[in-house]
């Protein structure tokens, strides 16, 4: 019987290891935008930083989904009677505040940006182009930051590649979950 429950206590502490390993882990996400012809997007996800296994969120052959017979109204649920406790400007607050830090747990590992765009007015084109100077050339302080934007005076086009690596550690995440959760659902005051 002791053998047993040592088999299940070892088991319980090998399981609970993994996940303590997967959430201290950067979990990198890659998002990619690319328009030639067409605007394509695709995203991928990697569990365990740079040596996972890329994972595509994005299904190029999704069906499309069947249209849901319309039901009546269902009751007001829990979340909905939290908010009327609560009132619309606490939760606004809390929700700024738990975006607002999700925001400052992700960090940026590349961003590229690569387009040429023009207007049917060249100095439209101009003008925009002057507009997006600052962004330019600040740019290129950075080693994670590329930007290259090519004006095209001669027609009106938009072309070109949008990449994204951004990386987070979920156990970041722990406080500003946490922290929502008791602002919204936590004592009244």
């Amino acid at each position: 019987m002791s053998a047993l429950v040592f088999i299940f206590v070892g088991l319980l502490a090998v399981l609970l290891g993994v996940v303590l390993l997967v959430m201290i882990t950067p979990l990198r996400l890659e998002l990619l935008l690319t328009k030639d012809d067409a605007l394509r997007f695709c995203a991928a996800l990697r569990p365990l930083g740079r040596f996972g296994p890329r994972i595509e969120l994005t299904d190029r052959h999704r069906e499309k989904p069947k249209e849901k017979p319309v039901t009546k109204r269902k009751k007001k649920t829990p979340v909905v009677q939290r908010i009327r406790e609560r009132g619309v400007h606490e939760v606004m607050n809390a929700a700024t505040r738990l975006v607002s830090d999700i925001i400052h747990c992700v960090r940026v590992e590349k961003a590229v940006l690569d387009v040429t765009f023009g207007f049917d007015d060249p100095g439209d084109t101009g003008q925009a182009y002057g507009m997006l100077a600052p962004l330019i050339y600040t740019s290129r302080a950075s080693d994670r930051m590329r930007v290259a934007i090519v004006p095209e005076f001669d027609r009106a086009t938009l072309q070109g590649r949008v990449a994204l690596d951004l990386s987070l550690i979920p156990a970041m995440l722990v406080p500003p979950v946490t922290r929502f959760g008791w602002a919204i659902w936590g004592p009244v005051r």
